[in-house]
């Protein structure tokens, strides 16, 4: 059985609106699109009510990326 390959994307080094490739296949994955075409959503990490992490499988090469950072970004704005 091949093993899937897991990435790990800090939201606090990414620049811009938050879109991101997929550190396997470059696929772009945005925060807005909600068409779950390039991605769908495997696991929400929430802890007393707040998002600290979220895990998505690209639609094209079936990689997991971990998506952490939400801490940091609500602290800022």
């Amino acid at each position: 059985m091949k093993r899937r390959s897991v990435f790990r994307v800090d939201l606090t080094k990414i620049e811009g609106e938050g879109d991101f490739p997929c550190p396997s296949c470059g696929e772009t994955m945005s925060p807005d699109d909600e068409s779950g075409i390039p991605y769908d959503v495997v696991k929400l990490d929430v802890k007393e009510d707040a998002l600290e992490g979220l895990t998505i499988i690209c639609n094209r090469c079936k990689s997991l990326i971990q998506i952490l950072g939400f801490e940091e970004l609500i602290e800022h704005s």
